[in-house]
């Protein structure tokens, strides 16, 4: 069966459960216990830890923030089910505007300023407003696609029958895999009237000819160079990167394992450039959006751009150096390149991809 069949079976199932108890839920906690956790785990399959409730952020606490592969994707503010969103059911299903007179209601207002607050603060785009019947998802970080997260579009449901109605649509928004392969962000664009972009980026690049980049041979331009590569994560080839630069000794190379986002993000300020590749994909003449690459900007970080796509964000606001992914040659060059300007000039670059982001 179908992930998307045996899911709405169960959502059906918990309909009617939620009706025999639907007089007892009178407090967010009710919310979240009796019917938030049984949507995500019991319906979309996530496990208990993935979700993670009250973690600080800011200077307040998340009602939710959902994980996949340990990384925060989904930010959700939780309402008790007697707040009224005082939406219709004529108007599920479909996106309005932000700023717009949907949501003009004053705990509307307030529970999507907070969510983007807290977005804002995790570095998680998808965010998501809930009193359990009613749902409103919207991109709460625009993650830098120079568009503010006001002129965006939430998507509303107005109960949970009409989830039922448009069961695949509240799917597509947020069960693992669509959130995974930014299946959601696809939708927004349509419905903003965006140039719709790949729904599916986040494949590193790993081929035999970035393996040889860090090969010590007579053809690595990097030898000699002031250069040090720092690598962070736990990527499938790590033991393999890590036996040859063992045995090149060279010591241009340097592994951590994986770290919490907080700590990437501020050693990020100390880097003098950030590396990104993206394996071809023939659905990338459709441009990418990929958020390591906002993450760079946004510190004000020259970027190096591996990747070929219908878009350039690194080109078009000479924040960086673009370059052929297939190419460890060409990789490397594009290293050399940002290392031999001065300090002031990769400043200046990478003011100029921040002020990209921020506008």
């Amino acid at each position: 069966m179908e992930g998307i069949d045996s899911a709405f079976i169960q959502f059906q199932t918990l309909i009617k459960e939620i009706e025999t108890y639907d007089h007892t839920i009178f407090s967010e906690q009710d919310t979240r216990v009796k019917v938030i956790d049984r949507i995500f785990t019991k319906v979309f399959g996530y496990d208990l830890a993935d979700l993670l409730t009250e973690p600080g952020s800011g200077t307040g606490f998340i009602d939710y923030q959902i994980l996949i592969k340990g990384v925060g994707k989904l930010v959700i503010e939780a309402k008790r089910d007697g707040l009224d969103f005082e939406i219709e059911p004529s108007y599920s299903g479909r996106g309005y505007n932000l700023d717009g007179p949907m949501f003009k209601n004053k705990v509307l207002k307030e529970g999507i300023a907070q969510t983007i607050y807290y977005a804002a603060q995790e570095s998680i785009e998808l965010g998501c407003l809930t009193n359990g019947k009613t749902w409103i998802i919207f991109r709460a970080n625009r993650m830098g696609d120079g568009k503010k997260v006001s002129q965006g579009k939430g998507i509303v449901f107005s109960s949970l029958k009409s989830i039922s109605e448009q069961f695949k649509l509240f799917y597509e928004l947020l069960s693992p895999k669509s959130i995974e392969d930014l299946t959601y962000r696809a939708i927004f664009q349509e419905l903003e009237g965006q140039e719709i972009r790949a729904k599916d980026f986040t494949q590193a690049l790993k081929t035999e000819e970035t393996i040889k980049l860090y090969e010590n041979d007579d053809k690595n331009v990097l030898n000699g160079a002031d250069v040090k590569i720092i690598l962070v994560g736990k990527g499938e080839r790590k033991a393999e990167l890590e036996a040859i630069a063992a045995a090149d000794g060279s010591g241009l190379v340097e592994f951590f394992g994986q770290q919490p986002k907080e700590i990437v993000m501020a050693a990020l300020k100390h880097a003098s450039a950030g590396y990104i590749s993206l394996k071809s994909e023939p659905i990338f003449r459709f441009g990418v959006s990929p958020n390591k690459l906002w993450d760079y900007m946004l510190v004000a970080l020259p970027v190096i751009f591996a990747c070929q796509a219908g878009n350039d964000p690194v080109g078009d606001n000479r924040c960086g150096v673009s370059t052929d992914p297939e190419s460890a040659d060409s990789i490397a060059s594009a290293i050399l390149q940002l290392a031999q300007l001065s300090a002031n000039e990769r400043v200046e670059m990478g003011t100029r991809g921040r002020d990209a982001v921020l506008q």
